[in-house]
């Protein structure tokens, strides 16, 4: 749905997005007064953070999918930037949510932001728990394998 702030931008846009996904974004961008979910609104710094998410994240999904079923070890290293990445984007997200005034920003009252920052919230916190269980097991799926760079090894 995010992706739609892209897609909607191009003159041509409409025509690869079905009625219904146009409509139910509108109604959410409108009902909670997100400026960010409306393509004539979301500025330019929030597009390009959605053309990192679809370049980089929706890919990574097909591939964290495939190394979560297979109990892949390498897929650590890349849930730490996958993490660190997702967490960042939503650093000026929730600054805009929280300070910005003015121009498409319709927020009326506290209340409003702060239930945007709660919709966001979990894109945030997900992606920071996939991150420390990685950073803190030296391999993402063996229980025996506990020590990673937030664990000391045990000593036997």
């Amino acid at each position: 749905m995010d992706g739609q702030s892209l897609i909607l931008s191009h003159p041509e846009g409409h025509h690869y997005m079905p009625k219904a996904v146009v409509e139910m974004g509108a109604w959410y961008a409108n009902e909670f007064k997100d400026h960010l979910a409306n393509p004539a609104l979301a500025p330019v710094w929030f597009k390009s953070v959605l053309a990192a998410e679809v370049l980089i994240q929706l890919p990574f999904f097909f591939v964290a999918v495939y190394a979560w079923a297979t109990k892949a070890a390498w897929i650590r290293l890349p849930t730490i930037a996958y993490g660190a990445h997702v967490a960042t984007t939503l650093v000026p997200i929730v600054g805009d949510f929280l300070f910005a005034e003015g121009g498409p920003v319709l927020f009326q009252n506290t209340t409003q932001r702060l239930t945007l920052i709660a919709i966001y919230s979990p894109y945030f916190i997900i992606p920071l728990l996939l991150m420390w269980r990685a950073l803190s097991r030296a391999h993402m799926f063996d229980p025996t394998l506990v020590a990673g760079p937030l664990q000391k090894a045990k000593t036997q």
